[in-house]
Parts: C-alpha cells; sequence; structure tokens
C-alpha cells in the first residue's frame, strides 16, 4: 500500500482516496461544537413539548360540555328565528 491509500475495514480493499491528516485539538474542538449544537437542539425540544403539554392541558380544561350544548341550541334556536323572520318578509 503506497502513501494517500488505505484498506477498507469491510472489504479490504485498497482506494485511492487520501486520509486527511487528524488534528486531536481541532476534533475536540469539532465534538464539544456538534455537543453545544445537540444540546441547543435537546433544549429547543424540551421547550417545545413542554409548551404542546401546557396547550393540551389548557384545551381540555376549556373543553365544556355544558357549554358546547347550549352554544349549539343558541345556533338552532337563532336559525329557526332567522327562518320564521324570512317567512314574515316574504309575506309582506
Amino acid at each position: 500500500m503506497t502513501s494517500g491509500q488505505y484498506v477498507s475495514s469491510s472489504m479490504g480493499n485498497v482506494c485511492d482516496t487520501p486520509v486527511p491528516r487528524l488534528n486531536y485539538q481541532d476534533v475536540c474542538n469539532q465534538l464539544d461544537y456538534l455537543n453545544r449544537e445537540l444540546e441547543e437542539m435537546m433544549t429547543s425540544i424540551f421547550k417545545m413539548s413542554e409548551r404542546a403539554h401546557v396547550i393540551e392541558v389548557e384545551m381540555a380544561t376549556l373543553y365544556n360540555p355544558e357549554v358546547e350544548h347550549a352554544l349549539r341550541n343558541g345556533q338552532l334556536e337563532c336559525g329557526a328565528c332567522t327562518q320564521a323572520l324570512e317567512e314574515l318578509k316574504t309575506i309582506n
């Protein structure tokens, strides 16, 4: 094997692609950067998850079947009144 070649671990094939030299400090810096990025993403995900749970609880506590029933009855009654008024308009 010549300089600039490496052996693939899975097949034992020699490849002409040069392997870049790795500097320990550069690798540590890159890992620190990636770690900070992951921590920021995790914090963001936790905040979004918490907000989603708060919204879910708000929706559950805001739902009141009695109020919804009263609103539905009000809409039906309003429709009946509107229809009666329209009939009176057509008669006159």
